[in-house]
């Protein structure tokens, strides 16, 4: 569940990530600029062109046809046909997400750690330091006298045992996993497009941070082209993870976590062990909101039957071991379907699409509202053999254009009638149950 704040206005307009390119064709594009933004001439991505000099910034988009390469504050379109090489931090991540996949427990302990400071050197010669660093305290959690990993995280040896310095105090790496259980003791952590702050064990928070990652990757992979969304770039979105429950700010209502856009953050109750599926809702929630209210003009607006709809989407798509998060989506819940086949009356799709966020809270028939929001997506993307497939990607498109009422998802479904669309989503549900 999201919680909702109005954002600061001056926050809103700052430096700003993942902004949405609006125009419908390549041609239209032209030059988009985020007002307050940083400066990115010169930076670390490369694009090597047939004819002309090498181009330098950051690619914040790419499909089969042109790239879109931010130059200072301004993005520069290049037909693909154009180019002839890209070295990108997006490229360099995919290719270390996709190469640590692959060292799974099966292989050796010495296989393991050469494997991890290979993935370590790579990170750190493609601009990932943040993942370049938990790379290595990887290495060092499992081997605490590796010279080569020590050596790369600055840690001092002394009669062959190394100590590591974490705010400002030794520690030996023998103790590395349980150093930082205290909130005021905290570590930080960060990687691409995250932001960490965690006493939780340091293992579980290094997993946690791919996993953000992983998660990162399969929304992009999903939504960025349909959607044209460019990559965040110039902010991180920030993730506290609590150990305790005496650091974790509690609501009042017992969940395990939450997003709060007042203080655009994502905190997670982990006093009891990370809920990778509630994680991944929470996380879901994030990414919407930068992805909307944190874009140039700040126009999207997620109606709430989508944004809980999307959150179980992932958190149903989630899989794969801790730190190795992989995301199949079209997956079923049969729990939601069972709640709405066992439901008195079910909520007409006229109040579906009216939900607000506060309709989630504290409510007799909050499990039955998360079921049939999970259940509308799932059958707009999945149902009816892909019929609604176009149809539900519009709307979604729409709300990142600040176009998400009633009437704008009656009108993306035209020219199916409401009525119609209905009955058969029912109809879906009810046999799938």
């Amino acid at each position: 569940m999201r919680l909702r704040h109005a954002a600061p206005a001056r926050a809103l307009a700052a430096a700003l990530g993942a902004t949405l390119l609006l125009a419908s064709g390549a041609h239209a594009m032209g030059t988009l600029t985020a007002p307050g933004a940083a400066a990115l001439a010169d930076g670390p991505d490369v694009v090597t062109l047939t004819k002309g000099s090498p181009l330098k910034g950051r690619v914040v988009y790419e499909d089969k046809d042109m790239l879109l390469l931010r130059v200072g504050t301004k993005e520069k379109q290049i037909a693909q046909a154009e180019i002839a090489g890209v070295k990108s931090i997006t490229r360099s991540l995919n290719e270390l997400l996709d190469k640590l996949g692959s060292l799974d427990s099966g292989l050796t302990s010495q296989a393991q750690t050469d494997g991890l400071l290979e993935l370590a050197n790579f990170a750190a010669s493609s601009n990932l330091p943040g993942e370049a660093r938990l790379l290595f305290l990887r290495v060092v959690l499992g081997d605490p006298e590796n010279p080569a990993a020590n050596a790369a995280l600055g840690n001092h040896a002394k009669d062959g045992k190394y100590t590591i310095t974490h705010n400002k105090r030794p520690y030996s790496t023998k103790e590395l996993a349980n150093v930082g259980k205290e909130w005021g003791d905290r570590w930080i952590l960060e990687t691409t497009h995250y932001k960490i702050l965690s006493n939780v064990d340091l293992p579980t928070a290094v997993d946690a941070a791919f996993d953000l990652e992983r998660q990162y990757r399969a929304f992009y992979t999903l939504l960025q082209q349909p959607l044209r969304l460019l990559d965040i770039v110039e902010e991180k979105m920030l993730v506290e993870l609590h150990g305790d429950k005496s650091s974790f700010p509690e609501r009042g209502d017992n969940r395990k976590g939450y997003y709060n856009p007042g203080s655009f953050t994502l905190f997670i109750d982990a006093s009891g062990g990370i809920d990778r599926g509630e994680f991944a809702h929470e996380a879901t929630h994030e990414i919407l909101f930068v992805t909307t209210q944190r874009t140039r003009g700040a126009k999207g607006q997620i109606p709430a039957w989508l944004d809980e709809g999307m959150a179980e989407y992932f958190k149903a798509a989630l899989g794969g071991q801790a730190g190795h998060a992989s995301f199949t989506f079209g997956s079923p819940v049969p729990d939601h379907l069972k709640v709405m086949k066992k439901a008195d009356k079910l909520l007409d799709l006229n109040r579906l699409l009216t939900l607000v966020s506060t309709d989630f809270q504290v409510s007799t028939d909050a499990g039955l509202k998360y079921a049939e929001c999970w259940a509308l997506l799932q059958f707009g993307l999945h149902g009816a053999d892909g019929a609604h497939h176009k149809a539900t990607m519009d709307f979604i498109k729409s709300t990142y254009e600040g176009k998400s009422s009633m009437s704008d998802f009656k009108k993306a479904i035209a020219p199916i009638d409401a009525d119609d669309f209905e009955k058969a989503f029912f109809a879906w549900a009810d046999k799938a149950a």
